[in-house]
């Protein structure tokens, strides 16, 4: 295989394009020019073609676990030279490397560089929560357990503790209110709010707040649109203000606090984490 050969084959790709850094313009020169393969859209190389005594070689980006399965399966494939060599490794090209190996490790870099496209946000819609909803109700009282770092995820049958499932217990009566989010007709997420004896009670006229949002759809502005949601329902049914209890080093704090939040007291929970109970005028 020529260098020719290989510049042509990396220009197969989108976008891709070949660049002389290190001078030159030659491709097939033996003098050690270095050919750069990039990608347009942000610069940055997958390939470096180039001869080094008298050999054929090409600097490939790769995953380290995959890096060093390839150096162990093939002598020919060594950690990259004047390269980062967790990141990179170097083909000889006329030595053991199979050609299919040869062109599955530069898409395999090339892929490495390329823009990753941003997923498209998904379209969520709020609405009351109905009795059909409330089952869902313990799983997202699950998923709102804060687990602080270090410390494993529990088995679900925490939510039963009395102190957790009171949040959950009966809901539907009278002082209960709540909103879910739903994204083709699959529930995501949900606030609600109860008159309980719970951790964030702070009288008999003020409900205590709780939220929770599947893992994989957080981040996408559904738990501010529940929460003012959940406030807009609660000022219709005729309640002033809300409260709601956090432990205090859960980042949830400064979502919070964002809207309109604030800390009035600070107590222990009944495993010992410090809370900071909140309340927020509607």
């Amino acid at each position: 295989m020529t260098k020719q050969e290989l510049i042509d084959y990396c220009l197969t790709f989108p976008a891709a394009y070949e660049d002389y850094p290190f001078g030159g313009q030659v491709a097939h020169s033996d003098d050690g020019t270095w050919t750069v393969m990039r990608h347009d859209a942000n610069k940055k190389s997958f390939a470096h073609i180039y001869n080094r005594n008298g050999k054929l070689c090409i600097n490939l980006k790769c995953e380290p676990i995959r890096a060093d399965f390839l150096r162990g399966a093939f002598s020919d494939i060594v950690p990259g030279w004047h390269m980062n060599k967790t990141h990179w490794n170097t083909i000889y090209v006329d030595g053991d490397v199979p050609k299919e190996e040869l062109y599955d490790s530069i898409q395999h870099s090339y892929n490495l560089v390329k823009p990753k496209q941003r997923k498209k946000r998904s379209t969520h819609s709020i609405r009351e929560i109905t009795p059909v909803d409330y089952s869902q109700l313990e799983n997202f009282l699950y998923h709102a357990i804060f687990i602080p770092e270090g410390e494993e995820y529990p088995a679900r049958e925490i939510i039963f503790q009395p102190e957790i499932y009171v949040y959950v217990k009966d809901f539907g009566g009278k002082n209960d209110s709540g909103v879910v989010a739903e994204i083709d007709g699959l529930l995501v997420g949900a606030a609600w709010a109860r008159i309980i004896p719970a951790y964030g009670n702070i009288d008999d006229k003020t409900p205590e707040l709780a939220i929770s949002i599947l893992p994989e759809f957080r981040g996408n502005g559904i738990g501010t649109d529940l929460m003012n949601s959940l406030f807009d329902l609660l000022r219709k049914r005729g309640y002033v203000r809300t409260s709601l209890s956090v432990q205090q080093n859960n980042p949830a704090v400064r979502f919070y606090q964002r809207l309109g939040y604030l800390v009035t007291d600070e107590k222990l929970d009944h495993t010992g984490h410090e809370d900071f109970i909140m309340i927020k005028n509607l």
